[in-house]
């Protein structure tokens, strides 16, 4: 059965913030059960608001999500639990932060307000999901190409080319032949970890 288009937009800004994404990411192709999921590039980019610290490492994924809303948040808030980050973060610097950006049928979660307010006001978001979505965005009715060129955020931002890059940013592409399954697009950046290995084979259809 096929799942509900969702969007997460994951970055930090601590020295640990290269090294909580590529976890994160493990995380979340473990609990996607084989369902399609796509990551953006890496992008420096400015703080937003009244955070503290220095420039962010942000990025976006895009998929299909198997299972319930409130599944969803519990799998966020665990990956960021992972990487040391309180659900509360209060304006501190963060080593990671995950938000919901859309889900696809809305949510029965009160907590939950999607799609995210003020994802369409920020091109540290719009700019990596753009990458991985040429679809309208699910509550806005706009592609994020669209939705980047409307917004009247200006901030400079980068993509990320450190040795410690999370992720090669090429998608995780289906393979397999017509079942499908996923590969990682992962490099070997991070010495000790080695790479993820690949989801099992899909047998259906492919901050705040």
């Amino acid at each position: 059965m096929k799942g509900r288009l969702f969007g997460l937009g994951l970055g930090g800004n601590t020295a640990a913030t290269a090294g909580s994404l590529g976890k994160a990411a493990r995380y979340l192709v473990d609990h996607m059960k084989g369902g399609e999921l796509r990551f953006s590039s890496v992008y420096r980019t400015p703080p937003w608001g009244d955070v503290q610290g220095g420039e962010f490492l942000n990025c976006v994924a895009v998929g299909e999500w198997p299972a319930s809303d409130r599944a969803l948040l519990h799998v966020c808030r665990e990956m960021e639990a992972l990487c040391g980050a309180p659900v509360r973060k209060n304006g501190a610097a963060r080593s990671l932060d995950v938000d919901i950006l859309f889900l696809e049928g809305g949510v029965s979660v009160e907590e939950m307000i999607v799609p995210h307010p003020r994802m369409h006001l920020r091109r540290f978001v719009l700019v990596p999901l753009a990458e991985v979505l040429s679809e309208p965005v699910p509550g806005l009715g706009l592609t994020p190409e669209v939705l980047l060129a409307r917004t009247g955020d200006d901030s400079r931002i980068s993509l990320y080319e450190g040795a410690a890059l999370a992720w090669s940013g090429k998608p995780l592409d289906p393979v397999g032949g017509e079942d499908g399954g996923l590969v990682d697009s992962f490099s070997d950046f991070f010495p000790g970890e080695g790479r993820l290995p690949a989801p099992p084979v899909n047998a259906g259809a492919p901050r705040g």
